[in-house]
């Protein structure tokens, strides 16, 4: 067989986990570009024109100079420099006759020349209509499109604004002196006369009303997990509503913002600051620089300060405790005190909820707490004490390094015997070593140009394996020095004698591997199951990486590139 060398441009657009998933490459690897248009139906480029395929058969031919989109069957083609329809039997609807303009400015969340729920928004003659599936115009003449997504319209009639449905189905009149977009297809805000003045109010797409207009602004506000609206009163208060348009807060307050927490907020007055519960109790009254919340095991406690003055207060608006510097973390409970985490001039130390220190602030830096196990460096060097100031791991490392999931440290510097300190507070010692990286369920770290594993229930990989490769199933991908194979993640004993060029981990029965140029998968008798493609075995290695991981990916299709020409590998069901 030819060899195919393969330049891995691999397009990664996403990969569907089944239980025991085959591959088939369903689109021939010879098109100038493919882009999906759903996963099924893809955008594919030959000789210089753009034409549609599904898997291996042709529904539109290659004469078009873009594929713009496909939504509800219909397929957005440029030809001729003009927007036209066909649909997804290849049938021409509506030959090329509309702007390309995709520059064209209406509101911020705008779908032009593509088909949503029967309908479509394209511009004629510098004017925006809406068509239905034949092409014909679904409006009249006195009604002016301002902007379509998903299934809602906002259209102008006689200067008012109003709401319809994609099919031309109004859902509020006009009426309104404008209609903006909020949350585009979900929320919208509108603008209406209220005692003289022009204020918003929040409506949904479908017409029903969420609030008058009496808020002088509507914004989105962001945070790292949830998307806001706020709503401001002539007064300064903000009133707070979800992406939903559900109320969140009344305005009661100048600001009002989401904590890292979902049942707390942070409220501000007269640029003081406080927190609220969900359930509308003040928590923290409104009256310090800064606040944070340090929920602790079945309790929640609320860091504030105001200038150099850090206070602990409970959940009752209570001061438990207060400190001249900052309050880093509250780690224990102990004889009807709370212990937390604070620093003194630049040092940090233990205290009490009675004001007193319990371990002094001699410590330069904090890293972290692992079941009263804190984490510390002093004099330069890193080590860590109990919540009694006990000395658990001498100060004696250059180095520690934290798993992202925050429950397993490793101290290391390459001198001396390293230890991993593990979530439940055992310390496991192993090699020394200047490399080293800490998972949630192991270290991997080189020694005497080796790579080994330690694991946090104490089973270690040393010497044995060239490499050490993904475990899962009760079954470790390891490298020897004549190939990869697979060994028992207990014992470390090698499974098979097979041998490949690359293997990666078993996922309910099936891994990928590498073997005689040759993208194969196997069973747990290490038997070739299929195989998949044929090419030069370090791409197919990388091919492999990729596709061993598609459990984290959403869709059933993957793009790839051989010889700079493109094709399509699908992931389906062992039994399909």
């Amino acid at each position: 067989m030819k060899k195919i060398v393969l330049v891995l441009a691999i397009i990664l657009v996403g990969l569907q986990t089944y239980c025991q998933s085959s591959y088939k490459i369903t689109t021939e690897i010879k098109y100038d570009s493919i882009l999906s248009l759903d996963g099924k139906y893809f955008a594919a480029k030959e000789n210089g024109f753009w034409g549609v395929v599904k898997a291996n058969d042709v529904v539109l031919p290659f004469k078009y100079e873009a594929i713009d989109a496909l939504g509800d069957d219909m397929i957005t083609f440029v030809k001729n420099g003009k927007i036209g329809f066909a649909d997804i039997k290849g049938n021409v609807i509506v030959p090329e006759k509309y702007s390309i303009d995709l520059g064209y400015q209406t509101e911020n969340a705008n779908e032009l020349n593509v088909f949503r729920n029967g309908s479509c928004l394209v511009i004629d003659k510098n004017k925006l209509i809406i068509i239905d599936k034949n092409g014909k115009s679904i409006v009249g003449d006195t009604v002016e499109i301002v902007s379509k997504y998903d299934n809602t319209i906002i259209f102008k009639h006689s200067g008012a604004y109003g709401l319809m449905k994609a099919q031309a189905e109004v859902v509020e009149q006009a009426k309104y002196q404008q209609i903006q977009t909020v949350i585009p297809g979900k929320i919208y805000a509108y603008i209406a006369q209220r005692d003289g003045k022009n204020q918003y109010g929040l409506i949904e797409g479908n017409g029903h009303l969420l609030s008058y207009a009496y808020y002088d602004d509507i914004q989105i506000y962001k945070t790292a997990k949830q998307t806001y609206i706020k709503a401001y009163l002539p007064t300064g208060k903000q009133a707070l509503y979800s992406i939903d348009g559900k109320i969140l807060f009344q305005p009661l307050y100048q600001s009002i913002e989401p904590t890292e927490y979902d049942n707390y907020y942070n409220v501000t007055e007269q640029t003081k600051k406080g927190i609220i519960g969900r359930d509308y109790v003040l928590y923290v009254q409104p009256q310090y620089d800064n606040v944070k919340v340090m929920p602790f095991k079945e309790d929640t406690f609320f860091v504030c300060s105001s200038g150099q003055i850090s206070y602990i207060l409970n959940n009752k608006n209570q001061v438990v405790s207060q400190i001249e510097g900052n309050v880093i973390d509250i780690i224990a409970k102990q004889d009807n005190n709370i212990l937390y985490i604070a620093d003194s001039m630049l040092n940090y130390g233990v205290r009490c909820s009675d004001n007193t220190w319990k371990i002094k602030p001699e410590y330069s830096e904090v890293l972290c707490t692992i079941k009263n196990i804190i984490v510390l460096k002093k004099d330069k060097k890193w080590g860590a004490i109990d919540i009694n100031g006990t000395k658990v791991i001498d100060f004696d490392y250059d180095k520690v390094k934290e798993a992202t999931t925050h429950n397993n440290v490793a101290f290391y510097d390459n001198k001396k015997q390293s230890i991993l300190l593990t979530s439940e507070g055992k310390q496991i010692k192993f090699s020394p070593t200047k490399s080293i990286l800490v998972t949630n369920a192991y270290v991997d770290y080189n020694f005497k140009k080796t790579n080994c594993r330690l694991y946090t229930d104490g089973r270690e990989i040393k010497s044995q394996f060239e490499r050490i490769g993904s475990e899962k199933d009760g079954i470790l991908a390891v490298k020897l020095k004549d190939g990869w194979t697979f060994a028992d993640s207990k014992t470390f004993n090698p499974l098979t004698d097979k041998r490949f060029d690359y293997v990666s981990f078993f996922d309910q029965g099936i891994a990928l591997a590498v073997k005689d140029n040759n993208l194969i998968t196997i069973d747990k008798n290490f038997n070739t199951v299929q195989t998949i493609i044929s090419g030069e075995t370090s791409y197919l290695n990388s091919l492999a990486t990729v596709l061993s991981f598609n459990k984290q990916m959403k869709k059933n299709y993957f793009i790839v590139t051989t010889n700079n020409k493109q094709g399509v590998i699908t992931i389906n069901k062992a039994n399909n």
